[in-house]
């Protein structure tokens, strides 16, 4: 919450930018994040390579990070890229790269309103008001849903006996692929994949 709140003190003083707002999971209050996403609503595009520098500042604290960015009339423009050159050297995955400085729209993802929108969304500065983001979604009619959270725990090894922690970010990895709770700690894990190896080497 830190770094998204100190971002939001250095992007306010841009001219452009009227609101910066928290969404994704932190906006939800998890207490273990695994990433910080945020929205800014700018009036105008020039002060985009500000912007992005300022966003490129938040990789010293966590590279897991999304800036989405508006216009006032609520077009989706782009999220910040994380290259500090635009267009980039080297291959980058937008599909319009350089087209807008700083911002890439990556292939095969379309922006949908009514899912960018459900999430609880927190207004960390806005230069008016009336939030243009928080309207959008009453307007919408967009119904809120609770974004699932995790907290720490203790699991029994199925193999050594032993106690071990499954956190949070784990937690989070094994749900987003379908997987079911570890069944060995990490040290089982790791004497299973080289018992796997060496029989691999002796076939």
């Amino acid at each position: 919450m830190k770094a998204a709140q100190d971002l939001a003190n250095k992007v306010k003083g841009l001219h452009s930018v009227q609101e910066i707002v928290l969404c994704g999971s932190m906006a939800a209050g998890d207490l273990y994040p695994s990433d910080l996403d945020m929205a800014v609503v700018l009036s105008a595009e020039d002060e985009l390579p500000h912007l992005a520098k300022y966003c490129r500042q938040v990789s010293s604290t966590t590279h897991a990070w999304e800036v989405f960015v508006f216009n006032t009339e609520r077009k989706y423009l782009g999220r910040i890229c994380h290259k500090r050159e635009c267009p980039a050297r080297y291959p980058c995955d937008a599909k319009d790269c350089g087209k807008k400085q700083h911002l890439r729209n990556i292939w095969g993802f379309h922006f949908d309103p009514l899912l960018f929108l459900a999430p609880d969304l927190k207004v960390l500065w806005s230069r008016n008001e009336d939030s243009v983001l928080l309207n959008w979604g009453k307007e919408l009619n967009v119904k809120s849903f609770e974004v699932q959270t995790y907290e720490p725990k203790r699991l029994k090894c199925w193999e050594c006996g032993a106690r071990f922690l499954f956190d949070a970010q784990d937690q989070k990895y094994y749900a987003k692929r379908g997987w079911d709770d570890p069944k060995r700690c990490p040290n089982c894990q790791k004497k299973k994949w080289f018992r796997i190896e060496e029989d691999d080497e002796w076939e």
